[in-house]
């Protein structure tokens, strides 16, 4: 009698514990489904030449006019939605847009960022000279530093920028 009550009582706990392993692989699973919609929605969006849809206040760029896009293929910025905007949760400041050189992609790799080889599970295809891309801020001090920093797109760069880095340096380095 013991017995069969004990197995009893373990094939409960069992049970729970696989329900709640199930639901977790379904709040899982509807996480990577949610960010993979996100992912096939802004494809066909770039396939269209359509912009991916951003739920944001519209900002500013350097110029203090309204910021445009900086890249959508690669798809870049800090929401991975072609634009620098700014969020208080990116640690990395990703706010300026800028052309990448080789130079500054080597730099990069020197330092730990490998923006060159591509990460699929990331869905990052590498960088390439030539593309643009939203870059740290201070990342961009330290290749100006170090005479390696990309030209930057003023009309894609967010306005934030001029609190950080002198507005005649930031002109000095713009793209034509």
């Amino acid at each position: 009698m013991f017995n069969q009550r004990r197995i009893i009582i373990l094939s409960i706990c069992t049970l729970m514990l696989m329900i709640r392993l199930i639901m977790l692989l379904l709040i899982l699973s509807n996480v990577a489904c949610q960010s993979n919609t996100a992912y096939v929605q802004n494809t066909r969006q770039m396939q269209t030449n359509e912009q991916p849809m951003v739920a944001k206040i519209p900002t500013n760029n350097i110029l203090n006019e309204k910021i445009e896009p900086c890249c959508f293929a690669p798809l870049t910025g800090y929401f991975r939605d072609g634009f620098c905007h700014f969020d208080e949760d990116d640690y990395g400041v990703h706010l300026i847009c800028a052309v990448m050189t080789d130079d500054y992609l080597q730099f990069s790799k020197s330092l730990g960022n490998d923006l060159i080889t591509p990460k699929p599970e990331r869905r990052f295809p590498g960088l390439k000279a030539g593309d643009k891309w939203c870059l740290c801020v201070s990342r961009w001090e330290e290749a100006y530093r170090q005479g390696v920093a990309p030209k930057i797109d003023l009309h894609a760069t967010h306005q934030k920028v001029a609190q950080m880095i002198p507005i005649d340096i930031i002109m000095q380095n713009a793209i034509e």
